[in-house]
């Protein structure tokens, strides 16, 4: 006769069984999907989730995959990447990268909300291969600027900065090449707070520095060693990720030189071994993918040097790392510095133009900035933004004389170059920040003076807090529809004396216009060009102050009076009626 205490175990042993069964069915049908062996996380800056959750528009998501083969130079020997399909049906491929030990990584951010699928790539490394999976991608509530109006790309019209919808992007950025490689957590966390209240908009550095740098500070922590095979030192990117992340999360874009910098105060013969430029050409394709691979679902726009030493060359150089890196697939805008070889505009990958105006203030110095070669860039085809990405240095003792302004060199270069036609953007520099000058130090001017170079009391110093005025300026006006003219003007003084250079702009309808004046009381424009219906205001760019407009007719010219001495912003725009 059965007791009761016998169904009771026999109930046990059943439930135990179901459940042992649960399990197993469930093992299966993961494995049937290929889920063992792919770990999807979705990254927005400081957070995760599961593969399961909805990922936010224009976040990211990070597949993790493991091969249980260790490779002696992972990196040169496996290819890896990921094509994923959005929810209308277009395709982006997408390359993985080695993480170090036996961890491979592809990142992601994905731009349309819905399903998406993804599946990998790997005939090589099987354990890599076919693993494939699928996320929801939903709106995304962040406040940040990318979270809002999504990654930055060339806009429709070609001239300038645009995020993916469509909101103006100015760039206003800060040169600090060593930055992220030597600066401490706390210290960039406190750098990035303050340039973003100073209304910058990008940071460019260096993502391989160079092993001669001035800077005291200087490590060499590298990210690859060796030059015919190198080796990838994940260590020293997994740093860098971090620094990228807090850029972006600041607000900022990152705008990595991908190979360094072409160092022109380096000393003569100076050993340059961790400087990616230097690396034979298919090492330097390996590198720059790998940082594409491993940085592309940030907000970035790429940059590559190409002010080389042998203009031919490095024409050659780069324009086989562009094809090879970027040619085939979508890609963020790749911004290059044109050197004296101007080969590489023909290339399509590229799709932004950048300069590199000689510093100086003596006469063929300042006439670079009006009158070189990149103020007719803006004219070529195909229309690509123009932005001057080498600035003149404030706190440098090599680049204003003791008997003028700093502020005031700083501010006239970048004036000048905005309305020469490089109308996208500007970028600043602070020598003690450019080398990032932790320890107290002092350099001698040309005059003898002692200049302190320490990044935190050049942080704020005076043309980098201007910086937010020229922003405002800007960016509440069409400023990407601007184009060089100079004919509106009935004289240049200029033309003889070039440190009194009068820059004009307008649009080509007629009805805005924007005029420089580095130091005369007074200039002449002539009546015709005026904007129909016209508003006219002054605005002081040492504290953004708009003041209003004296003029007085004379003959067929308008005769406008500065309100002070000094540099003065003159605005010219039709009434809005």
């Amino acid at each position: 006769m059965e007791t009761k205490a016998g169904r009771a175990t026999c109930l046990m042993k059943l439930k135990r069984l179901q459940f042992h069964a649960m399990i197993l069915y469930r093992l299966i049908r993961a494995v049937s999907f290929g889920f063992v062996c792919v770990v999807c996380l979705f990254l927005c800056m400081v957070s995760s989730t599961k593969a399961s959750e909805s990922i936010p528009k224009w976040s990211r998501i990070e597949i993790a995959l493991t091969n249980s083969t260790a490779l002696d130079r992972p990196a040169q020997e496996v290819q890896l990447c990921a094509e994923f399909k959005s929810p209308s049906g277009k395709t982006s491929m997408v390359d993985g990268f080695w993480d170090g030990g036996l961890v491979w990584r592809i990142r992601f951010s994905p731009g349309e909300i819905g399903e998406w699928q993804f599946a990998t790539q790997c005939p090589v490394a099987p354990e890599l291969d076919k693993h494939g999976g699928s996320f929801r991608c939903i709106p995304n509530t962040n406040q940040n600027r990318f979270a809002i109006h999504g990654p930055v790309r060339v806009a429709d019209h070609g001239r300038a900065l645009a995020h993916e919808d469509g909101a103006p992007f100015f760039w206003m950025a800060d040169a600090v090449w060593d930055a992220p490689t030597t600066s401490k957590a706390a210290d960039w966390k406190a750098y990035l707070k303050e340039r973003a209240r100073q209304s910058f908009t990008a940071i460019q550095w260096s993502a391989a520095p160079w092993s001669n740098s001035p800077s005291p500070d200087h490590t060499d922590f590298t990210g690859f060693s060796g030059r015919d095979k190198k080796s990838i030192n994940p260590e020293y990117f997994k740093q860098l990720d971090g620094r990228m992340d807090e850029i972006n999360a600041a607000g900022l874009l990152a705008a990595p030189a991908l190979l360094g910098i072409s160092y022109s105060n380096k000393e003569p013969n100076a050993p340059d071994t961790h400087s990616g430029l230097n690396l034979p050409e298919d090492q330097a394709v390996l590198l720059t993918r790998y940082m594409v691979a491993r940085w592309g679902a940030n907000s970035v726009v790429w940059i590559l040097d190409g002010n080389g030493a042998d203009p031919i060359s490095s024409a050659s150089f780069f324009q086989n790392i562009g094809r090879a890196t970027f040619g085939d697939r979508a890609h963020a805008p790749i911004a290059v510095l044109i050197g004296t070889s101007q080969a590489l505009l023909s290339e399509k990958w590229m799709d932004i133009i950048g300069c590199e105006i000689q510093a100086g203030t003596n006469d063929a110095s300042l006439i670079g900035y009006f009158s070189g070669p990149q103020t007719r860039f803006w004219t070529n085809q195909p229309t690509r933004p123009v932005i001057n990405l080498g600035p003149v240095l404030e706190s440098a003792p090599f680049d204003a004389p003791d008997n003028q302004d700093a502020a005031f060199v700083i501010r006239r270069a970048m004036y000048w170059s905005l309305l020469s036609g490089l109308t996208a953007g500007v970028t600043y520099g602070n020598h003690a920040l450019l080398d990032w000058f932790a320890s107290a130090s002092s350099e001698t001017n040309q005059s003898g003076h002692s200049i302190p170079q320490k990044w935190t009391t050049n942080l704020s110093a005076p043309a980098a807090e201007q910086m937010a005025h020229l922003v405002k300026f800007f960016t509440n006006i069409q400023y990407s529809h601007l184009r060089p003219a100079q004919d509106m003007l009935a004289k240049d003084p200029g033309l003889t004396e070039p440190r009194r250079h009068i820059a004009a702009a307008r649009t080509q309808e007629g009805d805005l216009a924007v005029v420089y004046v580095p130091e005369d009381r007074s200039l002449e424009i002539r009546f015709k060009d005026l904007p129909p219906s016209v508003e006219t205001s002054w605005t002081d760019p040492r504290n953004g102050l708009r003041r209003p407009v004296i003029a007085v007719l004379n003959g067929e010219n308008v005769q406008f009076t500065t309100p002070g001495p000094g540099d003065w912003l003159l605005l010219l725009k039709s009434e809005i009626k």
